[in-house]
């Protein structure tokens, strides 16, 4: 399995090596940035500013994000790297939107008519039936979340390199990972994100007119109280606002996982099986080292994913 990094200068003249020691890709639904660490060597030095970075796995480019932090030093006639990088969606998290109520708006305007960020694509989405309220302080991705979750009653997640989607794809690929090459499969339970009780105060700032109780919390036998003010981002639907919240915080509270030697090329909502488990794939993470390439797939169950 062929592995190479790119760096992208300032100038935008490119480094690459298929010399990758070590590498760790990892990308999950509910993130909105794909996250690499890698080492690797190379015969050219780095004689300028590193501000990109490309992964590229047998062709196909897994990662294109900037350098969060770059280190180089020089061993014998090689040049020794490491870097850390996050996906350019990673800045949907670093930009703010001015506060106020925004009707009629869409995933295309959201993305294209407020702020750009390089490198970064949308799902054509024109449907214009939802808004959002921008609080203080509010980011980019919040005002996506919230629109995607108005319109679909889904979460938004990050497809291919840089795609911002709101709904599943339609020809997800199916990837069959056969008991000889499975290393390892489990399932996993997350319960200390669970909130048992939401409260939401309404208009006048009084409680008691909005709650909402999270049934999964009983069986667990957790009890966390939340209380919030009244959202102006559901305005329109208050009980919108308990039920986001609830469904967010149940994220990823269970979990199917399988590791297996090699990489499928397989993306976010592709379709695993493994063993009697079928699902859509909810978090992808590639380590690679002298030893081989793995990957670790996890289809979860949650309030977003049956």
């Amino acid at each position: 399995m062929n592995v190479r990094i790119v760096l992208v200068l300032t100038d935008n003249t490119e480094i690459s090596t298929e010399q990758v020691m070590f590498f760790r890709f990892e990308k999950e639904v509910y993130l909105p940035y794909t996250t690499l660490s890698a080492s690797f060597l190379t015969l050219q030095p780095v004689s300028g500013e590193v501000n990109g970075v490309k992964l590229y796995i047998d062709s196909k480019l897994v990662h294109h994000g900037t350098s969060d932090t770059f280190e180089t030093s020089r061993k014998g006639d090689c040049f020794h790297g490491k870097i850390t990088s996050r996906s350019f969606t990673s800045m949907l998290l670093q930009n703010q939107l001015e506060p106020g109520m925004y009707t009629q708006i869409s995933l295309n305007s959201l993305m294209e008519d407020f702020v750009t960020i390089p490198n970064v694509t949308h799902e054509d989405s024109p449907d214009t039936s939802g808004y959002i309220y921008v609080k203080y302080g509010s980011d980019q991705w919040d005002g996506i979340v919230n629109l995607c979750y108005k319109q679909q009653q889904t979460y938004p997640y990050i497809s291919g390199t840089n795609c911002v989607m709101f709904t599943p794809k339609t020809d997800p690929i199916q990837v069959n990972i056969e008991n000889a090459r499975q290393l390892e499969t489990g399932s996993r339970s997350v319960d200390k994100r669970i909130i048992s009780d939401w409260h939401m105060a309404d208009v006048d700032d009084t409680y008691g007119n909005f709650d909402l109780h999270v049934t999964a919390a009983d069986s667990r036998g957790i009890v966390r109280h939340r209380y919030f003010e009244f959202d102006r981002q559901y305005l329109y639907s208050p009980t919108g606002a308990l039920n986001f919240r609830a469904a967010y915080a149940g994220r990823g509270m269970r979990s199917d996982f399988c590791t297996y030697a090699g990489y499928s090329c397989e993306d976010l909502y592709d379709i695993a099986t493994f063993g009697s488990i079928t699902g859509r794939i909810c978090r992808i993470v590639v380590t690679g080292s002298k030893n081989g390439v793995t990957t670790s797939l996890s289809i979860y169950h949650d309030y977003f994913h049956s």
